[in-house]
């Protein structure tokens, strides 16, 4: 069976059918072309997924932040390549993973690098908590609101 990755939830999609945890899981990209990657990184993270990736094509396509990384990049005297691959690596720590940048022997391929994101367990774990907290709170504050106008406040004179 083949998953259609054209829509970003394709990944929460899979691991839902298949009864699959997050924690359970590992993507692993090889040479994912410009945008592909960052596409790839999003659904990964979203759906909270430890994955690596390997880019390749930097910059090229139609992604809008080729020039500006471009520009960056000169500005730097660094390689294109080298500063959409830090943009990344700052997007996902920013998500709340751990990242860790890895090459391998540029004689198998010069778009050598490897983005691994490894998902904060314990951060996703909190942040779950307190959106069912926040869930109850809603909740429970409805029920309030419903009480209160199914019986009239009475003042005293």
């Amino acid at each position: 069976e083949r998953a259609d990755i054209s829509h970003s939830s394709w990944l929460q999609q899979l691991l839902d059918r298949e009864g699959i945890s997050s924690a359970e899981t590992i993507v692993v990209s090889v040479h994912a072309c410009g945008a592909l990657t960052d596409a790839v990184i999003d659904v990964c993270t979203t759906a909270r997924v430890d994955f690596a990736v390997m880019p390749c094509c930097h910059g090229r396509g139609k992604d809008p932040r080729h020039r500006t990384l471009k520009d960056a990049a000169n500005a730097l005297d660094i390689p294109v390549a080298m500063a959409t691959d830090m943009a990344r690596f700052g997007a996902i720590a920013s998500r709340g993973y751990t990242v860790k940048l890895r090459t391998i022997d540029p004689k198998i391929t010069p778009e050598n690098t490897i983005l691994i994101g490894l998902c904060d367990r314990e951060e996703s774990e909190t942040a779950a908590e307190q959106a069912k907290a926040v869930q109850s709170l809603s909740e429970q504050w409805a029920k309030f609101e419903d009480c209160n106008k199914q019986r009239p406040i009475e003042r005293k004179k």
